[in-house]
């Protein structure tokens, strides 16, 4: 799935790994981001706390763990990176991938 990174991707990841967490997707499928700033995106973001959404907030408060871990979510800086990841996995993967990991 092609996103923009400095778009909405944080929104889409919380709401993709909701869903395998809700659904238990984990087992038969696999969830990626690729991008070349990837961790650190969202190193900055679980900063920002403060400035989320009054749920996100809740969620942090209530010892329920950061809202941001995105514990169903591979996170890789290149596509080499995720391909070394995946390599013996055999499942698939739902990939979300920004900038030159486009190509």
């Amino acid at each position: 799935i092609p996103t923009d990174a400095s778009g909405r991707i944080l929104e889409l990841l919380l709401l993709l790994s909701a869903h395998w967490s809700r659904h238990r997707l984990a087992t038969a499928y696999k969830l990626a981001w690729i991008a070349p700033l990837a961790s650190t995106t969202l190193r900055f973001a679980k900063c920002q706390l403060e400035w989320m959404g009054e749920q996100l907030g809740e969620q942090f408060d209530s010892q329920r763990g950061h809202p941001l871990k995105l514990g169903n979510v591979m996170v890789c800086g290149s596509t080499r990176e995720f391909v070394e990841r995946v390599e013996g996995l055999g499942c698939p993967v739902c990939v979300l991938a920004s900038g030159d990991c486009l190509d």
